[in-house]
């Protein structure tokens, strides 16, 4: 049983892994999605279009045990819950089902002030994709984390390329590494203040800087 799987929920199109997937928060909600908050025939339908698309996908890939949401739909989702930005949020089957439970309660009439919850197409057509998802795929738990792994020190250099390697396809590691880049030669080359990179301390800062502003 393999550990983990990745899902990239992008606004118009996804992936799980390295399978492409022609589905996305965005272009759900618009297709399925025309009432604020969705109806309960809203969700139905975007459920089973999901599904679609989903379920072949699943007997391609190994059962895991935990589901890691990353991208734009994983940063409407926790936005949507409350957390901060660089927040890592792990939830159980069972505490996807409560939230999921709460907006179709919403959905059917209940005042979407008792829940604090998002009423927007593309909040429900995220969390309907990671429900089916969860669902499909079989995993047991899903960890939502929106923003990169920061890189702290020389000694993490290793371990963080093994997690990009895990968690990125091939054109999200080449986007991140050439704007890494372009930041970084911006801050030696154009900086006017690049006098101060012969102070060791101060050549970390404003190497970090450049690399994580």
């Amino acid at each position: 049983m393999a550990a983990q799987v990745t899902l990239h929920l992008g606004a118009e199109s996804s992936h799980v892994n390295h399978h492409a997937l022609a589905l996305g928060y965005a272009s759900l909600a618009r297709q399925w999605m025309r009432h604020t908050p969705p109806t309960p025939l809203d969700i139905e339908h975007a459920i089973e279009q999901t599904e679609d698309v989903v379920m072949p996908l699943a007997a391609k890939l190994a059962r895991t045990e935990q589901l890691l949401l990353r991208g734009e739909g994983a940063a409407l989702i926790l936005q949507g819950v409350g957390a901060k930005p660089d927040e890592t949020l792990r939830w159980s089957l069972e505490e996807l089902e409560d939230i999921f439970n709460r907006i179709a309660m919403v959905s059917e009439g209940r005042p979407s002030s008792h829940e604090n919850l998002p009423t927007t197409p593309e909040f429900y057509a995220a969390m309907a994709i990671l429900r089916e998802c969860i669902h499909h795929l079989r995993v047991s738990e899903v960890v939502l984390q929106a923003q990169w792994p920061q890189f702290r020190s020389l000694p993490n250099c290793f371990g963080l390329a093994s997690r990009i390697r895990r968690h990125y396809s091939a054109g999200e590691v080449s986007k991140y590494f050439y704007s890494t880049l372009v930041q970084v030669v911006l801050v030696a080359v154009v900086c006017p203040f690049r006098r101060k990179f012969a102070d060791s301390k101060t050549h970390h800062f404003y190497l970090r800087q450049a690399l994580f502003a």
